[in-house]
């Protein structure tokens, strides 16, 4: 196994989470300045999209992130396994 492995980034989950927030802001400016139907529903749908993609990238990030962490506890016990000698067990009548 590899001692070198990072840890997996949340940089994408998070950023998508922004854009999806900042994206249905708009929305709902849009919505209460009275535009456009079909522009507001188009605003609707992209960021259902856009929370989607979010919800997507948090899945992925947390995943991964369980996989490193369940990789970092083995490697500990087989170092912890590996350094471990076995004692000699007196033998009782």
């Amino acid at each position: 196994m590899n001692d070198t492995h990072k840890p997996p980034t949340i940089i994408t989950a998070v950023s998508s989470t922004l854009m999806g927030l900042f994206a249905l802001a708009g929305c709902l400016f849009m919505m209460k300045s009275g535009g456009p139907d079909f522009l507001v529903l188009t605003s609707i749908l992209v960021n259902v999209m856009l929370i989607g993609l979010a919800v997507l990238q948090w899945v992925v990030y947390f995943r991964a992130y369980v996989d490193f962490r369940i990789d970092q506890l083995r490697q500990e016990q087989q170092s912890i396994a590996s350094e471990t000698r076995p004692v000699a067990v007196p033998k009782t009548n």
